[in-house]
């Protein structure tokens, strides 16, 4: 690796970043980075002729299909990458023609959930006292 320059896997990574949001109509992953770290004359390459810089296996990955019901399945690695756990909360916004998917953080709904789930399902009739004294034994 060279000092103060992307690695050749940042590289091969922002290209086909580049290439697939270029080809993708509306796009799927907006990269804000991609065609920046590429520079001006490599960027200009993949406007000129995105298909010659596309994997299948990356465009299969980063595509999905619309349920019956509207539902659409976020790809594993997407999930994984960004921390989108089942019951996580997100929010949905238009980019454009893109549709932004953002991760809700701070909002303490799950933690309340959780807790209301379980309100009222205690077998014993102990007071919060003596619950105390229990655990400090």
């Amino acid at each position: 690796m060279i000092p103060a320059q992307p690695s050749r896997t940042a590289m091969r990574v922002a290209m086909r970043r580049a290439a697939h949001q270029l080809m993708d109509a509306p796009p799927v992953l907006v990269d804000p980075l991609a065609l920046p770290i590429l520079g001006a004359d490599t960027a200009a390459a993949i406007r000129a002729n995105p298909a010659q810089f596309e994997s299948g296996r990356l465009s299969a990955y980063m595509r999905a299909f619309f349920a019956g019901k509207g539902q659409v399945t976020i790809p594993l690695e997407l999930r994984e990458r960004l921390g989108l756990l089942p019951n996580t909360e997100v929010e949905f916004s238009l980019d454009g023609d893109a549709v932004r998917i953002t991760k809700v953080t701070g909002s303490g709904r799950r933690g309340a959930a959780v807790l209301e789930r379980l309100r009222g399902r205690a077998a014993t009739r102990l007071s919060t006292d003596e619950i105390l004294a229990l655990t400090r034994r």
